[in-house]
């Protein structure tokens, strides 16, 4: 018979870079520049880092990083929702925003 403790229980593979990809669609609000508001069902977590994916009018995917500046549950239609302000890099510039307009 041999020693259980000496033989090896936990075999350490190689560190492979995972990604999970959670797809959630939300409503924007309201967009100034790369400043966006939107209504998601769920909240993100602490630590989580957001990806906001569109389509662009030329068909092409713009996959832009967003970081939330605040968030607050809101009621929208007798639901519970969750409001974010989300800063988005490029966020105008792939909506071919590059200027604000001005009414006057």
């Amino acid at each position: 018979m041999t020693d259980r403790r000496r033989a090896p229980r936990y075999h350490l593979g190689r560190i492979t870079k995972a990604e999970i990809n959670l797809l959630q669609d939300v409503s924007i609000k309201s967009v100034v520049g790369d400043d966006v508001v939107v209504l998601a069902s769920h909240c993100p977590a602490n630590g989580d880092s957001l990806l906001m994916e569109m389509v662009r009018a030329d068909g092409e995917v713009a996959r832009l990083v967003a970081e939330i500046v605040a968030s607050a549950p809101v009621v929208d239609a007798g639901a519970v929702r969750f409001r974010l302000e989300l800063r988005v890099a490029g966020f105008a510039a792939a909506l071919g925003l590059t200027t604000l307009p001005v009414f006057g």
